[in-house]
């Protein structure tokens, strides 16, 4: 008789955390074939060529429309950032411009709208978006998500409407929120200096920024720099280097423009935004308080305490989740947006470039988290359409305007707890090394199964 050859297994490949505890409904993407094939060196030029043709074929579309049809597909900001670009190239403030309120960075950066091509400026914003994604997918790695499952994480942002839609309009938010997720990779690659560089300029660039700076000190603990040191929240000479640098970035880029265009460079790019009050509808819970005092001398107090809610949060989020700094900094983005006294909806993008950052520690179901977008969705298209029907129709429709936006903000809340509740917390720095690592669902039930 002809004995038949035993059938060898061979070893699967295993990812190793310090906690295999829990089951992550991202690595049950690793069970399926398809999606494994999909996202293989092949399917990743895949996806890499889509993200480039959709921003492509949006930006030639966008021209169409804003010259054959009424309602225009540019934003509005965008011929803001531009006409304040003709200011400085005419030698002149680009707080000339009427409603410019940003950094003179951003009018040198768009100069060339008025050398070399109008929509200079979206395909700048466009190739931001596409750098964005890869440093998504390059922070993954970092964190020693497997490939095919950080490509994915990095095809959250690549395809999410919100990502390619603000970046062909002509939004220059893409680029704070590319600023920031450089700030995440470049302190987790232990480029303390240049982190602290990219973190200075964030905070010039735009204020808000300057909320990830506790977390960010909580992440550089002794730890840092040595695994097997206990935590400690006194100064470190990582903290102080990093704080030291980025202030000084900070300043000092404070103190040139100051030098160029005096007091209204202050105002504008920073205190307006500290002392707003704005009384045109949006989506914050102090909407409909500050329309109403909107001429009283009192409003401004009540705008500035505002800001108590968000500071108390933010901290608390920092000590409590600071060495788990992507979603640290995630969790502060959204309290941050949801209690501001102004929030728009150009503001959500802040947290949407972060969320890809947190997706593969999420214990949430596919469904579950399908239904929480749902949700998200669904109050933003309540709020908007009684927005339209104030704006557009004319409608004394105020309270409801702000009704809406306190369910929004409910919403907002109830989806923050569900993601806090069901995160699977990992601190970037462990002894094995470097940064986390990050486990096969296969492994961690046979791991669990083991230890009962």
């Amino acid at each position: 008789p002809v004995s038949l050859p035993v059938p060898v297994s061979l070893p699967v490949p295993v990812y190793r955390v310090q906690d295999p505890d829990t089951v992550t409904s991202v690595s049950l993407m690793m069970k399926s074939d398809i999606i494994s094939t999909f996202t293989s060196s092949r399917g990743r030029i895949v996806i890499w060529s889509a993200a480039v043709i959709v921003r492509v074929a949006f930006l030639i579309y966008g021209g169409f429309q804003d010259a054959y049809l009424e309602v225009p597909f540019t934003d509005v900001d965008y011929y803001v950032y531009t006409d304040a670009a003709r200011h400085v190239l005419n030698n002149e403030s680009p707080f000339l411009r009427h409603t410019f309120r940003y950094t003179p960075l951003l009018a040198f950066l768009l100069t060339p709208c008025h050398i070399i091509e109008f929509s200079f400026g979206k395909i700048m914003f466009t190739s931001m978006d596409l750098l964005l994604g890869y440093l998504i997918e390059q922070v993954c790695l970092i964190r020693r998500i497997p490939p095919h499952i950080s490509v994915l994480c990095a095809a959250s942002w690549l395809f999410n409407p919100m990502s390619f839609t603000v970046s062909t309009r002509g939004n220059a938010d893409v680029i704070i929120c590319l600023l920031v997720v450089l700030t995440i990779f470049l302190i987790l690659k232990r480029q303390l200096i240049l982190s602290s560089i990219v973190f200075g300029l964030a905070v010039h660039f735009k204020i808000y920024p300057i909320i990830y700076g506790p977390a960010v000190l909580v992440y550089l603990d002794h730890k840092y720099t040595d695994h097997d040191a206990p935590f400690r929240m006194g100064p470190t000479a990582s903290r102080l280097l990093f704080f030291i640098v980025s202030a000084s970035v900070f300043l000092g880029l404070l103190a040139y423009f100051y030098y160029i265009y005096g007091w209204t460079f202050v105002y504008e790019t920073y205190l307006y935004h500290l002392i707003r009050r704005d009384n045109r509808h949006n989506f914050s819970p102090y909407f409909y308080s500050l329309y109403l005092s909107f001429m009283s001398p009192s409003s401004l107090w009540s705008g500035l305490l505002s800001f108590l809610p968000q500071i108390v949060s933010i901290a608390v989020v920092a000590l409590k989740f600071g060495t788990d700094l992507p979603f640290a900094m995630f969790v502060q983005t959204v309290i941050f947006v949801s209690f501001n006294k102004v929030s728009t909806a150009q503001y959500f993008v802040w947290y949407w470039s972060l969320l890809p950052l947190i997706l593969p520690y999420t214990r949430l179901s596919f469904l579950r988290g399908l239904m929480n977008v749902a949700l998200w969705f669904a109050g933003q298209l309540l709020w908007l359409f009684f927005a339209y029907q104030l704006e557009m129709r004319s409608r004394p429709v105020f309270l409801l305007v702000w009704l809406a936006g306190l369910t929004f903000f409910w919403i907002n809340c109830l989806v923050l707890v569900d993601i806090i509740c069901h995160h699977r917390f990992r601190s970037c720095l462990t002894k094995q090394g470097d940064i986390d690592r990050w486990t096969s669902g296969n492994e961690i039930q046979s791991r669990s199964e083991s230890s009962k």
